[in-house]
């Protein structure tokens, strides 16, 4: 998976950082769920940090033709 783009407002409102984004792709602890909203389906992703920070990510895919 490639990450394209981030909600840049939410993570510095809340000070989150890419590379804590990417502590928790790399974790063993993680929960997956899905949030259908209208046509569209958001999969949240919700783990925790090196620090021990829980983090609900949130994750909306491109179609490679879309790109």
């Amino acid at each position: 998976m490639k990450i394209r783009g981030y909600n840049w407002e939410s993570l510095n409102r809340h000070g989150i950082t890419t590379e804590m984004i990417d502590e928790v792709f790399d974790g063993s602890m993680i929960s997956f769920f899905l949030i259908e909203e209208g046509d569209e389906t958001c999969e949240m992703l919700v783990g925790y940090t090196l620090q021990e920070r829980l983090l609900e990510i949130g994750l909306r895919y491109v179609e490679s033709d879309a790109v």
